[in-house]
């Protein structure tokens, strides 16, 4: 995930995060694939000690506000979010 710029909020704590779909294709349209998202973000919130003050899931992109608690870990936090794959 580029910062575009934004290394000077590097020691803060919270966050304001934005990603899209693959193309913008409309993957997040179903429940069951927002449930999906949803233990997703509950799994790495567990994982990295964050809480979410805020979320929106769109059908093509979810935006969310993430609090970390201890220190920041937005890189590693999104890396995992991403990349889980639940049974």
């Amino acid at each position: 995930m580029g910062l575009r710029g934004r290394t000077q909020f590097l020691d803060k704590n919270c966050f304001f995060v934005t990603t899209t779909c693959c193309k913008w294709y409309h993957l997040l349209a179903m429940d069951s694939c927002k449930n999906i998202v949803i233990e997703s973000i509950n799994f790495v919130n567990k994982k990295y000690e964050t809480d979410i003050l805020g979320y929106v899931i769109m059908p093509n992109h979810i935006h969310l506000i993430i609090y970390f608690k201890q220190k920041n870990e937005l890189s590693n936090w999104m890396r995992d979010m991403k990349s889980l794959q639940l049974s």
